[in-house]
């Protein structure tokens, strides 16, 4: 029995001697029989069993392909040669509309949090930040205290005491 090295090169199928050495055709012998593990240009695995060279026919690949609407909502499966001819198309519905325009709301409204939320943090540190370099804030006294200017018995009685002097200036001119 020899030791084969496979066309794939994964394997090594153990042949009998004198079927190796009596075979025209050896490329039957030096193959395994399993899937070969090359990829067609599309990306999709070559499904002829192990062969030597390039795989054969790789326009003819039929595998399925899922594509996707723009939004991602709406999945068909297509074969991969209309892929390649680009002829697979699927377009966004009146639902895919309504939802990229409920996400856009949501966006924007958890925007709209974001900034309240980051401008009361900004002024809560800047109120912190104030309030370390200015110290603490001054209590008011919370008693109303009135001050009344205490007026001198002058000031007070002035227009009494001039009038009662003119009265008695005049009082004298008038009797004497």
């Amino acid at each position: 029995m020899l030791r084969v090295k496979c066309l794939c090169g994964l394997n090594q199928p153990y042949v009998v001697c004198s079927e190796w050495t009596s075979a025209t055709d050896k490329t039957g012998l030096e193959s395994c029989g399993n899937q070969c593990p090359k990829n067609y240009p599309c990306g999709h695995r070559c499904r002829a069993n192990c062969h030597a060279g390039e795989c054969l026919n790789p326009e003819l690949c039929q595998k399925k392909v899922k594509i996707f609407c723009n939004c991602k909502r709406i999945k068909r499966e297509f074969s991969c040669e209309l892929v390649r001819a680009n002829k697979a198309v699927v377009s966004c519905d009146d639902a895919c509309f309504l939802k990229q325009k409920e996400e856009k709301r949501l966006r924007d409204l958890e925007a709209e949090h974001k900034r309240r939320l980051e401008e009361v943090e900004n002024r809560r540190e800047l109120e912190k930040y104030e309030k370390l370099f200015h110290g603490k804030k001054k209590v008011k006294d919370r008693k109303v205290v009135s001050e009344k200017e205490e007026k001198s018995f002058f000031q007070k009685y002035w227009l009494i005491v001039t009038s009662t002097l003119i009265l008695v200036i005049a009082i004298y001119f008038i009797f004497s």
